[in-house]
């Protein structure tokens, strides 16, 4: 309806340039194995953290990254409690990070993310140390009592966070090929649909102006990153792999306290309020003067 045309089985092999060397096309070939070429005058990669896209273009190497502290782990269980099919949650114990939400068809996806250093732990025995990381995160262990594990458990592992430069003369790079952040704060989909859509509106207008295409792909590139980059620097805290600091504790008291700064919270996740919104300066030195005046508390845990 929308007049696209779609080519589902298809590989791209490699792009196209027309004599001025702006990118022009894809090369690609179907399941007869025919390569064929296919014109355009954008071409967009949303060809994922391995974007054959960002190789072609020499934008595979990120200018601003960050590598996780933590390993990633999941797997999909059937749910019999009804209790929980509106509701993510997210638990801390120590060092490990779980995550159970809700999917379709009655399932929950749970998620949890050590530290890198216990990787080899799961390379000996991958469900034995996945379920042993839920049974040490004592209420995503409660939150997933009754249910069963269907299929196998998945890994995602040398995560890196990252900003790849995302556009030049007839091309851009959309969703993970362009942008990626751990999935501690579980922003991807987000962003990749929001500044997918955003980049469709801004080159729609121009895609006859060469000039104006790449003016409106460099734009588009440069709001991503302004919107982007203090959520990404959030994420790359919680995702060092470390216990909570003692003002993270005291943060999270504060919420359980005050339903307004608990959805002030929620709204960081939303994307509805910046991290630094919530976490001012003035409130972080108060959430540290807590911490301080806790029984056994250390000087340097607050540096």
């Amino acid at each position: 309806e929308a007049r696209a045309e779609v080519r589902e089985g298809a590989r791209v092999a490699a792009l196209l340039h027309d004599d001025r060397g702006r990118v022009a096309g894809v090369r690609w070939s179907g399941s007869d194995g025919v390569a064929r070429d296919l014109r355009a005058p954008l071409v967009v990669g949303a060809d994922g953290r391995r974007s054959l896209v960002a190789r072609a273009v020499g934008a595979e190497l990120p200018y601003r990254s960050s590598a996780s502290g933590r390993a990633c782990y999941f797997g999909y269980w059937e749910d019999p409690d009804e209790s929980w099919r509106e509701i993510a949650a997210q638990w801390r114990e120590g060092p490990d990070l779980g995550t159970a939400f809700p999917c379709d068809d009655g399932l929950v996806l749970a998620l949890v993310q050590p530290p890198v250093g216990r990787r080899e732990a799961f390379r000996e025995d991958l469900e034995g140390a996945y379920r042993a990381t839920i049974a040490a995160i004592p209420p995503l262990a409660a939150r997933l009592a009754g249910a069963r594990l269907v299929g196998r458990v998945r890994s995602a592992t040398g995560i890196e966070s990252y900003f790849r430069r995302s556009s030049g003369p007839g091309w851009a790079l959309a969703g993970d090929a362009g942008h990626f952040k751990d999935p501690v704060t579980a922003q991807g989909i987000r962003d990749a649909l929001r500044y997918g859509r955003l980049l469709g509106e801004a080159a729609a207008a121009v895609l006859d102006d060469p000039v104006a295409l790449d003016r409106a792909t460099a734009a588009w590139e440069r709001q991503r990153e302004l919107d982007c980059l203090e959520v990404y620097q959030w994420t790359n805290v919680l995702a060092r792999g470390e216990p909570m600091s003692p003002i993270e504790v005291e943060l999270y008291r504060a919420a359980a306290a005050e339903p307004s700064l608990a959805g002030d919270l929620l709204d960081v996740f939303s994307r509805a309020r910046r991290p630094s919104r919530v976490l001012s300066p003035p409130r972080a030195a108060l959430l540290a003067a807590r911490a301080l005046l806790r029984p056994g508390a250390r000087r340097d845990a607050l540096q």
